[in-house]
């Protein structure tokens, strides 16, 4: 299963906060942003719809604060998980934050 090109609403937590924001995929590109952050980033997928991939986060509003917490101003995202009719389930680990975790689910808006 191939993700598919498109507008996806995302929502992800971490054991301390939670928010939610979009992401725009192309050709295997993650383009994105919320409130305080923008999200720039590439993966790859398996024929059963399992995707690797590393997202880069930057902050574009200092107001804002990470769900991660104040400490968390650019830093990258692991991610992994799996997409499945238009939904992702999908967690991430960043290495420049002590492995911090978060799960981040969405489902496809538009193509």
């Amino acid at each position: 299963m191939h993700m598919e090109d498109g507008l996806y609403a995302v929502n992800f937590s971490t054991a301390n906060d939670s928010g939610s924001g979009v992401f725009y995929v192309r050709n295997n590109i993650i383009r994105g942003g919320d409130s305080g952050m923008a999200y720039f980033g590439s993966y790859s997928e398996d024929q059963n719809g399992n995707i690797l991939g590393v997202l880069r986060i930057s902050t574009h509003d200092s107001s804002v604060t990470s769900v991660f917490g104040p400490q968390a101003k650019d830093f990258d995202l692991i991610v992994k998980g799996q997409h499945n009719s238009g939904n992702l389930n999908l967690t991430a680990i960043a290495p420049d934050l002590g492995n911090a975790s978060m799960k981040i689910t969405g489902r496809r808006l538009l193509g």
